[in-house]
């Protein structure tokens, strides 16, 4: 505006810019008038519309440059313009894709999927089961301690996190109870996360058993086949492991249930449970016992998050803690 009104020239009236050029109707005047002679707020408004048109590369035309001080100013607001928008456009979509990217993933992996269904001829009863794996893999995703923050962050505000988000998981353990913060952070970070979806066994009756786990979000169901060790050993491992893991791939209510095994015979299971509003650890018997066999079956009843702690990683942090030396002491 100011280029063109500094190029006015009221004694020559051939000697036009887009400010005498170009009429509009002013709403003070109530009449159609040049640019230059409207009130200084309908001037701003007109400049500003030829800005907006012009630098988002709309260029209606009705507002167009009439002398050459005029065009060279166009030309740079055009190229402008133009860089500053595709500058913001890059910047929005490289936003989207991060907010999207494990959306974007799982969609990848999936495509990768249904071209293995077609090529290896997949039956639809196992690619609807293989799918929802991955969609509640997808939807449950599990927020945990990234394995750098011991090194980016300070050890205060390092135990402050760890006893918000494991604290109470590690202090339902009695050995573990009157450990300091500084021995909870070591044994926080040695937790390992595991997604386990509906229906998966985590262990069975009768594994040998090297780990603890904490229940963190979800219900575990346990089920214990109810029969003595010879008439177990009488039946066969075989069919006794395929019972006890048809059995608990379903959700059972708590109490007794009878299940026909394949010879005929009637086996008694008991069932409870376990959620995450309650007691949250379980399978540490393995651990703080001479007989490293698992003594019940858990499985995910319907979909869970556990945090797992080895016995590998508690001797080794027996070397860095000084309470972890007598909870060792007590595994072996």
């Amino acid at each position: 505006f100011f280029i063109g009104e500094s190029a006015v020239d009221n004694s020559n009236p051939k000697l036009g810019t887009w400010t005498t050029s170009h009429q509009f109707f002013s709403d003070s005047l109530e009449k159609e008038v040049r640019v230059t002679d409207m009130a200084i707020l309908e001037q701003y408004w007109i400049s500003l519309y030829w800005s907006v048109t012009t630098m988002t590369t709309v260029g209606f035309g009705d507002i167009t440059p009439q002398t050459t001080p005029e065009v060279f100013f166009c030309i740079l607001i055009i190229i402008e313009g133009g860089a500053a928008l595709g500058y913001v456009i890059g910047s929005l979509a490289d936003m989207v894709s991060r907010l999207n990217k494990r959306r974007r993933e799982y969609r990848d992996k999936m495509e990768y999927w249904d071209d293995v269904f077609f090529r290896g001829r997949f039956p639809q009863s196992l690619r609807a089961k293989i799918r929802r794996y991955h969609e509640w893999m997808f939807l449950n995703n599990i927020s945990k301690l990234p394995g750098f923050a011991e090194q980016q962050l300070s050890k205060t505000l390092l135990r402050n996190v760890v006893s918000h988000i494991y604290r109470d998981h590690l202090r339902a353990v009695p050995f573990f109870r009157d450990f300091t913060d500084d021995a909870l952070t070591h044994l926080a970070l040695a937790l390992e996360h595991v997604q386990v979806p509906p229906g998966e066994i985590i262990y069975k009756e009768g594994d040998v058993g090297s780990s603890m786990l904490f229940l963190q979000r979800g219900d575990v169901q346990f089920s214990v086949l109810l029969m003595p060790k010879p008439r177990k050993e009488l039946l066969g491992h075989s069919l006794v492991q395929s019972t006890i893991s048809s059995f608990a791939q379903h959700v059972r209510p708590f109490g007794l249930h009878h299940r026909e095994l394949p010879n005929g015979e009637q086996a008694a299971f008991f069932c409870w449970h376990m959620n995450d509003r309650s007691c949250c650890v379980f399978g540490e018997s393995v651990l703080f016992s001479a007989d490293t066999r698992r003594l019940s079956t858990a499985s995910s009843a319907r979909g869970c998050i556990v945090l797992r702690l080895t016995a590998a990683a508690l001797k080794h942090l027996s070397a860095k803690v000084p309470e972890m030396e007598a909870v060792v002491k007590k595994m072996e």
